[in-house]
């Protein structure tokens, strides 16, 4: 399995905006099994959702010292039977900061590959 070099704070919580977004995110019930699905603990159900996302995020980041847990949170949303609600064009900009791009399939790919 690749191991993806953990990503900035700030980058981070940007993804997290994307995906938590009222509009075009995910919904709260996605998020908490997205979460479970990747192995991770819904820190708070009463939180908003891109800082329910954040915090489970950062905690995983910081226990496993990569950023997996992002890129595999998108590949997940990416085969949910709902789809992507949420633009993955504003993803590709949070991402391409650390070399990625989110595909027309969904899923998460490097750059290089595009």
């Amino acid at each position: 399995m690749t191991h993806f070099v953990p990503f900035p704070m700030q980058h981070l919580e940007a993804a997290c905006r994307v995906l938590g977004d009222t509009e075009h995110g995910l919904t709260g019930p996605q998020i908490g099994r997205l979460l479970k699905e990747i192995g991770l603990s819904d820190p708070c159900q009463t939180m908003t959702k891109w800082k329910r996302l954040f915090r489970a995020l950062v905690s995983a980041q910081k226990r496993y010292r990569v950023g997996n847990h992002l890129v595999m949170l998108i590949n997940h949303a990416a085969r949910d039977p709902g789809g992507f609600r949420w633009c993955p064009d504003e993803l590709t900009v949070v991402l391409s900061c650390s070399g990625l791009y989110v595909r027309k399939d969904g899923r998460v790919a490097y750059l290089a590959n595009r």
